[in-house]
């Protein structure tokens, strides 16, 4: 049985008055809105119900790596860190930790600590000041045991192959060595290397050596537990998004008391789901529902929610009309053709949007196969109008930077390419085709343009994706108007993935077009451009770009603290990205839209597209 108290009238609402007072008093009123700090009576019973496409794919924050399962974990279990999700900046707040944690020195190794008090108690009465240990769902304790288990637990599965967003916790290292099997080389070749890296011999017989070459390195060294509140992260560097990467799902705090197994992950199947958070997962029936119920020992207060439901309706038509037919209360993404059902004033449903979003959408193109001055042709023969207005409905907003505005250090200040054919013809010309032609569109040389093929290309795409389909038609009438062919190149879901990731003897050269998107996994630019754009790793770096420069800042960006000269560092690289490169088509933003009955107030809608339900509650009829 699990330890659940009963919170009285009485009791909810000191509890309500100790923690805005609490949170005043530390400066972090941000939380009050985070977590819906305005309930002033006891909850009732009470059920919300939430129309969702997916359940959780894996259970286990450190395995899971998709949007419905985080939007599972979410309202589980916390991380030391989270975001003020009412702010569209999504600034850092703390959670489980009591502040913002703080870098030391560097030591003699590069080695330097990031030392985090932590929240483990919770004022309980007022007028007393008695506190209670913040506890985990089975009744256990929060403390830095805790917050040590989990990361040593984190790099162990990364270790073991086990955790999916493992790469997220580790950097590239230019002076780090990896090991390699030289027997194939002779001395000659061996001192080659060593000029040029470095080589330390690791075994002779077997011909095992160090090559000082590069290698990815693991953020965090070690764990320290300083004393029963206090925790300090030795860093392997200076680590610039650390505290962005503590609100990632796979850093949330896990208890250390057997609940997790050390080696192995969590069976989605039969597997309980614990966290400090501020509803207990009680289980998940594929494809039917996720079922929840309120935690009473929560230590910001029992949610206003009794029971949460997340109810599993795979097919978009379904699920908007489950909420039309009162079966679900909210639903994020409802369709848009369906808006004005949902506006229409008998059926007691508020459309809310549109709301910041940070989710990207953008044409790659291979810069192995494509050169800059081609790709910066097609990137102005695109018509980017088309995209918004007739395939979106208006419904989105146009990209200028492969950071979206909401994500630290946006800049979309930049000259990004727009709809211009005769710039496009221009470029064309640039790099030696069609010089002379008029380049206006309808001009003398437009039957020239129109029937020339100086480029065909494939465009890859999974079949039964409508706008990736829709992305083909739109690029076999705009790319022939500067002499480039397209090849319908559609495929399966999992060969257009494995082409991309260059999985079973698939090259990216094969998909020189494609269209595809981005979500963020934390809050920091270089969560979009290291992993998009890197060249040391396979990574997600679709487009096969490999610039020097570029890839000196990505990294220098990593290891600079958050600021002025940070900023000024991830301005020149969005700049270089959109008016040098032109790695991408910069395509759009898509547009936050929230639907929910009128009743369901405190739904925070917010640029991660969280689905967090503890600040909901529902208001009295009256109150419409």
């Amino acid at each position: 049985m699990k330890a659940i108290k009963n919170f009285t009238t009485q009791d909810w609402g000191i509890v309500v008055l100790v923690v805005l007072l609490g949170a005043s008093l530390a400066g972090n009123i941000a939380l009050g809105v985070l977590g819906g700090f305005v309930q002033v009576t006891a909850p009732g019973a009470n059920r919300l119900v939430f129309g969702t496409m997916e359940g959780p794919a894996d259970l286990d924050p450190q395995d899971a790596w998709d949007s419905a399962s985080f939007d599972v974990i979410d309202n589980v279990v916390e991380g030391l860190f989270g975001y003020n999700l009412s702010d569209p900046n999504l600034p850092v707040i703390p959670m489980l930790a009591e502040s913002l944690g703080s870098f030391g020195t560097n030591d003699s190794e590069g080695h330097v600590n990031y030392t985090v008090d932590l929240r483990t108690e919770y004022v309980v009465n007022l007028y007393t000041g008695d506190k209670e240990p913040i506890t985990f769902h089975d009744g256990t304790t929060f403390g830095p045991e805790d917050v040590k288990f989990t990361f040593d637990r984190l790099y162990n599965l990364i270790d073991l192959g086990l955790a999916k967003a493992g790469e997220l916790y580790e950097y590239w290292d230019i002076d780090a060595p990896q090991v390699y099997n030289l027997s194939t080389y002779d001395s000659t070749q061996i001192d080659e290397l060593n000029n040029t890296y470095g080589v330390v011999v690791v075994n002779e017989t077997t011909k095992f050596y160090k090559v000082f070459n590069g290698s990815s390195v693991p953020i965090i060294n070690t764990t320290h537990i300083i004393d029963d509140d206090t925790v300090a992260f030795e860093l392997n560097t200076k680590y610039g998004p650390f505290e962005a990467l503590l609100c990632f799902g796979a850093s949330y705090i896990l208890p250390s008391d057997g609940q997790y197994p050390m080696d192995s992950v969590l069976d989605t199947a039969v597997d309980d789901l614990i966290g400090t958070g501020p509803f207990d997962y009680i289980g998940f029936e594929p494809g039917v529902e996720v079922t929840f119920i309120g935690y009473n020992n929560y230590w910001r207060g029992p949610p206003r929610i009794d029971q949460l439901v997340f109810s599993v309706i795979n097919d978009p038509d379904a699920r908007n009309q489950a909420l039309l037919a009162g079966d679900v209360d909210i639903l994020a993404d409802p369709d848009t053709d369906l808006f004005s059902t949902f506006n229409s004033t008998e059926n007691d449903i508020s459309l809310v949007g549109p709301g910041p979003s940070t989710g990207v959408q953008y044409l790659g193109m291979n810069c192995k196969v494509i050169n800059a001055t081609i790709r910066k042709a097609i990137s102005y023969a695109l018509n980017y109008t088309y995209i918004i207005e007739e395939l979106l409905d208006g419904y989105a907003t146009r990209l200028k930077s492969p950071v979206p505005e909401g994500i630290k250090y946006a800049n979309w200040s930049f000259d990004v390419a727009e709809y211009n054919l005769t710039k496009a013809r221009e470029a064309m010309q640039e790099a030696g085709h069609g010089v002379g032609w008029d380049t206006t569109p309808g001009g003398a040389n437009e039957d020239d343009w129109t029937s020339a093929s100086f480029y065909t290309y494939n465009y890859t795409y999974n079949i039964g994706n409508d706008m990736r389909e829709d992305m083909l038609s739109l690029l076999q009438d705009n790319m022939p108007k500067i002499g480039i062919k397209i090849v319908d190149s559609g495929t399966t879901w999992a060969e257009f993935i494995y082409t991309l990731y260059e999985i079973g003897g698939r090259k990216r050269e094969d998909a020189p077009l494609y269209w595809l998107g981005w979500i963020p996994d934390y809050n920091d630019p270089s969560n979009f451009l290291n992993p998009l754009f890197t060249n040391r790793t396979i990574a997600s770096n679709g487009v096969d770009l490999d610039d020097a420069q570029l890839q000196v800042w990505m990294e220098e960006a990593l290891l600079m603290e958050d600021g002025p000269a940070r900023e000024a560092l991830y301005d020149q690289i969005q700049k270089r990205l959109v008016e040098d490169l032109y790695p991408w088509a910069y395509g759009y933003v898509g547009q936050n839209w929230d639907a929910y009955i009128n009743t369901l107030k405190g739904f925070p809608q917010n640029a991660m597209g969280r689905a967090y339900f503890y600040p909901c509650y529902f208001s009295a009829a009256t109150e419409e």
